[in-house]
């Protein structure tokens, strides 16, 4: 498997120490500036957090010259993803672009032809449009440039207005995901899953890895959270373990923790001893439904 550690473009001091302490597992390093930069409970911030954030990528990726960097940009037609095209062009260590909240072929391939087809594509396919129209963008004419066909967790349940998230130890996950990684199999292509927001639950990590190796038959992406996942996608020592446990939380409760508990400058809670992150999408699903 690739393994991408994905950090949000924040704090540049502490991201190195980060990517320093995650060098030893050889795995991609992976910079966001779309959905960990956000505040849903305050969205007049979001603007500032992500003019900053494009501040501190740059600082990050310039201190590391000789390391190659991936970004995730924000997503189409939209004001900060014209911003973050214009970051791109002044930074050069860049391995590869992930594309979130692809919906079209054609978006993949104006963006690639603006920047001469300099980049690897990482999609990112998360709403039922992009699931709909998933043979298509694998069609598109820059399908040759895509890396990975990653699928968003998350965002898939919020745009499809779905509460509670199945999560990744639920057989309803693997029902949607084993169609999509048959489909991008089948055009030569490889698959990368969605991440796992609850870190400290390495067993379900391990679970996680083990239907991968199941279900694709081509080398694979993982996305981790934290250096503790990193660790995990790292060890050759897995062991079989195919029991799926079931576990949701109180909606009120989780909603009210998301509020008192979110990081400052963040756009997620941590809410237990083990690390639990509750995502954005969790929070605005809950608040649709809950007020």
């Amino acid at each position: 498997m690739t393994v991408f550690q994905c950090l949000p473009s924040y704090k540049p001091i502490a991201t190195l120490k980060v990517i320093g302490s995650v060098r030893e597992f050889g795995c991609r390093i992976l910079l966001d500036l779309e959905d960990s930069i956000q505040d849903v409970i305050d969205p007049d911030a979001t603007i500032y957090l992500k003019e900053q954030a494009r501040i501190d990528l740059l600082k990050i990726c310039s201190s590391l010259p000789n390391q190659q960097f991936d970004i995730r940009i924000n997503k189409a037609n939209t004001t900060a993803r014209a911003d973050d095209e214009l970051l791109l062009r002044g930074i050069s260590n860049i391995s590869s672009i992930f594309i979130p909240k692809v919906e079209s072929a054609a978006e993949l391939e104006e963006f690639s032809e603006r920047f001469d087809h300099r980049y690897k594509l990482n999609i990112i396919i998360e709403t039922l449009n992009g699931i709909n129209k998933l043979e298509e963008i694998l069609n598109s004419k820059v399908a040759h440039k895509i890396e990975y066909v990653f699928f968003g967790n998350y965002d898939y349940h919020l745009d499809a207005n779905i509460y509670p998230v199945q999560e990744q130890f639920s057989r309803t996950y693997w029902d949607i995901v084993r169609p999509i990684i048959k489909q991008v199999e089948r055009k030569q292509l490889r698959y990368g899953n969605s991440s796992y927001a609850r870190i400290g639950d390495l067993r379900t990590l391990n679970f996680i890895v083990n239907q991968l190796n199941t279900y694709c038959k081509q080398p694979y992406a993982v996305i981790s959270l934290h250096r503790r996942q990193t660790a995990l996608f790292n060890s050759s020592s897995y062991y079989n373990d195919d029991t799926i446990t079931t576990t949701y939380e109180n909606e009120k409760e989780l909603q009210n923790e998301f509020v008192h508990k979110k990081l400052k400058g963040r756009s997620f809670a941590l809410v237990d001893e083990n690390n639990r992150i509750v995502t954005p999408h969790e929070y605005l699903l809950l608040k649709s439904r809950n007020g």
